[in-house]
C-alpha cells in the first residue's frame, strides 16, 4: 500500500512539474524595423531563460488601420517610436500603465506597451520589463542605441 501510494505521489509531482512548462506562452511582438535585430537577439536571451517564445511580428505589414479593421495575429506587444506609441495610446490600442521607455538613437525614442487586448499580458509584460532591464543595456549598446531608463 506504501508503494502504491508513493507511485501515486511520485505520478502527480511529475504530473505537477510538467504543468509547471506548459504555462510558457508565444508572445506576438510587433517591433520597429530600426531595433528589430536588437529585440531579435534580446528575445532569444529571454526565451532561455523564461521559456517564453517571442515571435517578432513584420512591420511592414501592420498600418494603424490593421489594429483598428483586425488581422488575423495581433500583437501582444508593441515596440515602436515615442509619436506612434502616443497615437496607439490616444486611439486606446495600448495599455497606457505598461508604457515603457526603452532606447533612443539620437532623436528617436523607442517605446515598448502591452496592446489593450493582448493575449497573454503576464509574459509579454516580463519581456517588456527584460528589454528595460540592465541585463539588456549591452545588447542595446551593442546596437548602436542608447537604454533608457523609464520615466
Amino acid at each position: 500500500m506504501r508503494r502504491f501510494a508513493r507511485t501515486i505521489f511520485a505520478v502527480v509531482m511529475m504530473v505537477a512539474s510538467f504543468g509547471g512548462t506548459a504555462r510558457a506562452a508565444n508572445i506576438n511582438v510587433l517591433s520597429a524595423a530600426a531595433v528589430q535585430d536588437v529585440v531579435r537577439q534580446l528575445a532569444a536571451e529571454f526565451a532561455k531563460e523564461s521559456g517564453h517564445q517571442v515571435l517578432l511580428l513584420s512591420p511592414s505589414s501592420f498600418t494603424p488601420q490593421n489594429f483598428n479593421q483586425g488581422t488575423k495575429v495581433m500583437p501582444d506587444a508593441v515596440i515602436t517610436t515615442e509619436p506612434i506609441m502616443d497615437q496607439l495610446d490616444k486611439d486606446g490600442m495600448v495599455n497606457p500603465e505598461s508604457r515603457v521607455r526603452l532606447a533612443a538613437d539620437g532623436t528617436t525614442t523607442y517605446e515598448g506597451a502591452l496592446m489593450s487586448d493582448g493575449g497573454v499580458p503576464e509574459a509579454a509584460r516580463e519581456f517588456i520589463r527584460f528589454l528595460a532591464s540592465a541585463d539588456a543595456r549591452d545588447r542595446w549598446l551593442a546596437g548602436k542605441l542608447e537604454p533608457l531608463p523609464d520615466q
